[in-house]
């Protein structure tokens, strides 16, 4: 609704913001395949046009899953939709986090890491390094709590924070 759009355009006036899309990217009918959302001056706006959008001003673009990673199984033939994976459409490196649908481990602990400032190994394809799609399980609690985002895992990660008021 209405309150999304104006944290979307909040975020992207900012800049510097963690994109994490799902799904991939429909190109046909000039990417009119299919539409995501209507904006604050009540424009319809596609699925390629937000994540163009968006993904610009991106401090870094994770991809949820192998279609919008690689475009998955609809961008093989005859792809009428046009699907492309992020990366391709956008031409921005993207941390790809493979599955269908991948673990929920692979989705937090990038977010995590992303978000206290750290960065993240990649092979080439921009896939998850070893260590994180191995074994590391991180399994656990995200909460906000005195105004920080809190991580309560176990293991090698057993709690991060970020202070929600200064960023850090």
């Amino acid at each position: 609704g209405t309150t999304a759009v104006e944290a979307l355009d909040a975020a992207y006036a900012r800049g510097g913001y963690v994109l994490a899309v799902e799904g991939g990217v429909p190109t046909a009918f000039g990417g009119a395949a299919e539409w995501l959302m209507t904006d604050a001056s009540g424009r319809d706006v596609t699925i390629a046009q937000a994540v163009q959008k968006y993904a610009s001003k991106a401090g870094a673009i994770l991809c949820m899953g192998t279609c919008a990673s690689w475009g998955g199984i609809p961008a093989g033939g005859p792809n009428p939709t046009g699907i492309r994976g992020v990366g391709a459409f956008t031409g921005r490196r993207t941390i790809n986090i493979a599955g269908c649908p991948p673990h929920p481990d692979w989705m937090v602990w990038p977010i995590v890491q992303l978000v206290l400032g750290k960065s993240i190994a990649t092979d080439s394809s921009g896939r998850l390094s070893e260590e994180v799609e191995c074994g590391v399980s991180l399994q656990g609690h995200l909460s906000v709590s005195d105004n920080e985002l809190r991580f309560l895992g176990g293991g090698k990660y057993e709690i991060a924070r970020y202070d929600l008021s200064t960023g850090r």
